[in-house]
């Protein structure tokens, strides 16, 4: 390499904080622990689900608020959260560094607990997602006007449909989620759905229940769209639940 590529790549190194590094990996959390299915087989098991975003800090604070993931700058216990990993705004440090804001949450208390992310482009990257989406059929899809379709479709087809309420309306994007299995390890509490509802209704958040057997499935858009399905059971189930069934568009 010349001098600007040495100079380049001492920079990008000098950038490549140890948390930034471990965003990118794809090794899991020395936390993680592998799961088994019911033959006694190995079973893949999730490890980091990252979502791109227009505002990290908005859908950090729903998954706080949905769906008790904890942002891993405030369980610092371990040594795989120093810190020193995150910055002043709860951002992973070094992430600034690249114009972005990524935030991170876990489930820390699972028995195989999942890092959840969320990446903000930075401004000038959404300025030329903006300028490239233009109009029209052929225009590029940005993570903005990703978003605004997925709203509208939840809006139209979950939220404020014909007779939508906690146990109807459904639509595809709704499948485009990530599920988390309520455990017993806390008692009979850690599995209940009740709290989750009640928030996605605050909230105004699209979602929908569905019921399988005694086992409950809670589906909830977040504002970037994508959805979580969480799975328990209810203290106070909402009436009408339905088996599962197709989407209603």
């Amino acid at each position: 390499m010349g001098p600007a590529m040495d100079a380049a790549a001492t920079k990008a190194a000098a950038r490549a904080q140890p948390s930034w590094r471990r965003l990118a990996a794809a090794l899991p959390p020395a936390t993680h622990v592998e799961t088994r299915d019911a033959g006694g087989k190995p079973a893949l098991t999730a490890v980091k689900i990252s979502y791109s975003t227009t505002a990290a800090a908005r859908d950090s604070a729903w998954a706080e608020a949905i769906l008790e993931a904890t942002p891993l700058d405030r369980d610092v216990a371990t040594a795989d959260y120093p810190a020193a990993s995150f910055d002043d705004r709860g951002a992973l440090a070094g992430s600034s560094a690249f114009g972005v804001d990524a935030r991170a949450l876990s489930w820390t208390a699972d028995l195989a607990p999942v890092e959840l992310h969320y990446v903000e482009p930075s401004n000038a990257a959404q300025a030329t997602e903006r300028a490239l989406a233009g109009d029209g059929a052929n225009a590029a899809l940005s993570v903005a006007a990703y978003e605004t379709y997925a709203a509208k479709t939840h809006l139209d087809l979950v939220a404020n449909c014909d007779g939508c309420d906690d146990v109807t309306g459904f639509d595809r994007l709704m499948d485009t989620h990530f599920g988390r299995r309520l455990l017993t390890a806390g008692g009979a509490e850690s599995r209940t759905l009740d709290a989750a509802l009640a928030t996605a209704v605050d909230l105004d958040a699209p979602h929908t229940v569905w019921k399988k057997g005694r086992a409950y499935f809670l589906y909830v858009a977040s504002p970037a769209g994508p959805a979580a399905q969480l799975t328990g059971t209810f203290d106070d189930p909402p009436p009408g639940a339905r088996s599962f069934d197709t989407c209603v568009a």
